[in-house]
């Protein structure tokens, strides 16, 4: 099965789909991101 990168766009396959979740406009969501998004995901909010 192939989804969307919430961020780029880009189709991505399961074994390189990332889960993750955020709080924005007073919501709860769930998206995906691929692997390279994650990454860059990952050091924003290490800092």
């Amino acid at each position: 099965m192939m989804d969307i990168c919430f961020y780029c766009d880009e189709s991505i396959t399961d074994e390189k789909m990332h889960h993750i979740s955020f709080f924005h406009n007073e919501e709860d969501r769930n998206e995906i991101l691929c692997r390279e998004c994650y990454n860059e995901w990952l050091q924003g909010i290490k800092e």
